[in-house]
């Protein structure tokens, strides 16, 4: 009985070992994918999904959204677009924001690297920088319904996680 259990407990071990893994090299600020075809309206809803992830994953965190990295990957646009209940999640912007964001003097934020959508899917890279510690995050998100431009954050993956002195 023992042989048997292990078997089966090795056998999707083995078969997940053996599948690709998803890129971990993140992407540089204010690089924009060439084969996106989601429109500024979609990327604020699939930026408020993966807000609504994190704060159903991670309830007491209180880490902000640069603004001006939002508005080189999301569109400068993003703003009036954000619906009322996310706005206080985004930091206010400093100043106006350039090619390359200016980032923000939070000791904790989350700065949007990039989208890159289709037509029901969607994949986002975010670094979370904390102080000392920083990390990213990778987004796997779906169209809640097809011709909605609501989405929905399937998975999150952290990569690279450092402590810098």
């Amino acid at each position: 009985m023992r042989k048997v259990r292990l078997q089966l407990i090795l056998v999707p071990l083995c078969w997940a070992c053996t599948q690709p893994h998803a890129q971990t090299q993140p992407a540089s600020v204010g690089d924009v994918p060439k084969a996106d075809s989601v429109t500024l309206v979609e990327r604020v809803r699939i930026v408020e999904a993966i807000a609504l992830f994190r704060r159903n994953a991670f309830p007491t965190d209180t880490t902000r959204w640069d603004a001006c990295a939002v508005a080189i990957a999301a569109g400068p646009e993003y703003r009036p677009l954000l619906r009322p209940s996310f706005r206080p999640l985004f930091s206010e912007p400093t100043s106006p924001c350039g090619a390359k964001p200016d980032l923000t003097g939070y000791s904790r934020r989350l700065v949007l690297r990039n989208i890159l959508g289709g037509a029901q899917q969607a994949t986002v890279l975010v670094s979370y920088m904390g102080g000392n510690y920083t990390h990213y995050e990778s987004y796997t998100l779906k169209r809640a319904a097809p011709g909605l431009r609501e989405w929905v954050a399937t998975e999150m993956r952290v990569h690279q996680a450092m402590i810098v002195d």
